[in-house]
């Protein structure tokens, strides 16, 4: 299927699914790994680049042990007002917590 200029980031397979061409060379297909799984990475990169263990997360954030363990895990998802507490937390924006998830 040809793509016009507007969709040159965007195309469909022959099942009609959105393929992502990522531009950057390196990055990972993101469609591969799930929003969940990806946040889950993230969230274990910043608290190991804190030095802080899960309980120590736990203890300042006031989020149960488990829960971050499962969210690293990609086993749980978070909602808006978890991430706004980890955000706070980690004394950073939204944003910058969404980073490459």
């Amino acid at each position: 299927m040809p793509m016009t200029s507007m969709d040159s980031t965007k195309a469909t397979d022959r099942r009609g699914a959105f393929v992502v061409d990522l531009p950057h060379p390196g990055r990972r297909n993101y469609l591969s790994v799930d929003v969940t799984t990806r946040f889950g990475e993230r969230l274990r990169k910043l608290r190991m680049s804190r030095n802080m263990t899960q309980l120590q997360m736990s203890v300042c954030f006031g989020i149960d042990r488990s829960y971050i363990s499962d969210v690293e895990r990609g086993r749980k998802s978070v909602s808006l007002p978890t991430l706004e507490v980890i955000a706070l937390g980690f004394n950073i924006s939204l944003s910058e917590l969404l980073d490459d998830v």
